[in-house]
C-alpha cells in the first residue's frame, strides 16, 4: 500500500455501502491492533475538532490506523452560525496534508461537488457513491450475484426473484444464499424453486420489528429477533436490514420536518423504496421525533460492530441495545 487510504462515499445503498465497507476494512485493519488503532464516529455526535484530532494521532503497535465517519456531511450543512464554515476550514485544512499514517473513510448522504471540502478530497483521495437500484436493474444484480455464488438461474427466475423480493439488496442476496443451500450440489435455481422458497417475510419482518421498537414492546421485539434467527436469518444481515430500515425512516423525517406535503414518488424512488410500501414508512416515521430515530440509528451502528466482535452473545447485545435506546 502506497499511501493512506481516503474515500469519501456516498451512500444511496445501504448493502452495497455497507459490503464495501466490510471489504475495505478488512484489507485495512489489523485485529491485532485494532483496539488501539480503529475508531469509528458519527459527525451527528462528534466534534470535528476530535475527529482532527483522531486522524493526526499516530499508530500504535502498527503502521497505519484506520478513522471511520459516519453522515460526515451533517459538518457541511450545519444550520448554527459559524459551524459550517469552521467544519469545512478545519477539513480541508487537514486533506490539504493529511496524516500518511491514518487511512480515513467518510460516509455521506449526499455531498456538493463545489464545495472546497470535495475538491481537495478528490484530489488526494477517492470518491465512490452507491446509487439505489431501480426495480428495473434489480434482476441484472441478481444474475451478477447469483453468478458470483456459483449458481446458475434458469430464464425468468431473476425477474421472478425481483418481482417477489423488491429492490432491499440485502434481502434479494439472502434469498439468493437460502436458495444455494437448497439447489446443492447442482446449483441450478428453477422457478419451481424461486416460488416454493422465496418469500418477502424478512421485510416484513423488519417492519414489525421497528413498530414494536416505537410501541416500546422490547419483549415482543426480543421474541421476534430470537425466532428469526432460529428460522436460519443471519444474524448480520437481521440486524443490517434494521439499521438500512432506520436510516430510510430518518430521511423520510429530515424530509417532512422541512415540508408537509413530501412527493411520495419522488421520495421512493430517493430512497430506493417500492411506491406501495412508501406510505407505510412515512406512517412509522411519524412514530419517532427525529431526536429519536438518529438515537436508535447510532445504538443501532454500535449494536453492528458489536455483533462482529467477540463478547457478549448476539441477544444480549440486543437487549442492551434496546435498553439504551429507550425510545
Amino acid at each position: 500500500m502506497n499511501g493512506p487510504v481516503i474515500q469519501l462515499i456516498v451512500n444511496n445503498e445501504d448493502f452495497l455501502t455497507s459490503r464495501h465497507l466490510d471489504k475495505t476494512l478488512r484489507r485495512i485493519v489489523d485485529p491485532a491492533t485494532k483496539d488501539f488503532n480503529y475508531d469509528s464516529f458519527s459527525a451527528r455526535e462528534t466534534g470535528v475538532d476530535k475527529l482532527i484530532v483522531a486522524m493526526q494521532t499516530l499508530p500504535m503497535m502498527a503502521e497505519n490506523r484506520v478513522v471511520v465517519v459516519r453522515d460526515v456531511d451533517a459538518y457541511l450543512t450545519s444550520e448554527e452560525a459559524g459551524k459550517k464554515a469552521a467544519a469545512t476550514e478545519a477539513l480541508t485544512s487537514y486533506f490539504k496534508d493529511p496524516n500518511p499514517q491514518t487511512h480515513v473513510i467518510m460516509v455521506a448522504n449526499k455531498i456538493d461537488k463545489r464545495t472546497s471540502f470535495y475538491k481537495v478530497v478528490s484530489k488526494v483521495g477517492e470518491f465512490i457513491e452507491f446509487k439505489s437500484l431501480y426495480p428495473n436493474q434489480v434482476p441484472q444484480f441478481i444474475e451478477a450475484e447469483a453468478r458470483g455464488m456459483g449458481l446458475t438461474l434458469q430464464p425468468g427466475c431473476a425477474g421472478l426473484i425481483a418481482e417477489t423480493v423488491g429492490v432491499d439488496l440485502m434481502s434479494v442476496v439472502s434469498e439468493l444464499t437460502k436458495l444455494g443451500l437448497y439447489v446443492t450440489p447442482d446449483h441450478l435455481v428453477t422457478r419451481k424453486h424461486v416460488k416454493e422458497l422465496v418469500t418477502a417475510g424478512l421485510v416484513e419482518n423488519i417492519f414489525l420489528i421497528t413498530g414494536l421498537i416505537a410501541n416500546k414492546k422490547y419483549a415482543d421485539v426480543c421474541n421476534l429477533f430470537i425466532r428469526m434467527q432460529e428460522q436460519g436469518e443471519p444474524l448480520i444481515l437481521i440486524t443490517s436490514l434494521i439499521i438500512s430500515h432506520f436510516r430510510k425512516l430518518l430521511k423520510i423525517k429530515s424530509v417532512l420536518s422541512e415540508t408537509q406535503s413530501a412527493d411520495e414518488r419522488g421520495l421512493a424512488a430517493q430512497l430506493g423504496i417500492n411506491n406501495f410500501f412508501i406510505r407505510d414508512y412515512i406512517s412509522q416515521s411519524k412514530k419517532f421525533t427525529l431526536r429519536q430515530l438518529n438515537a436508535v440509528y447510532n445504538k443501532l451502528m454500535d449494536l453492528s460492530v458489536g455483533i462482529r466482535s467477540t463478547g457478549p452473545s448476539p441477544e444480549t447485545l440486543f437487549e442492551a441495545f434496546l435498553q439504551e435506546t429507550g425510545v
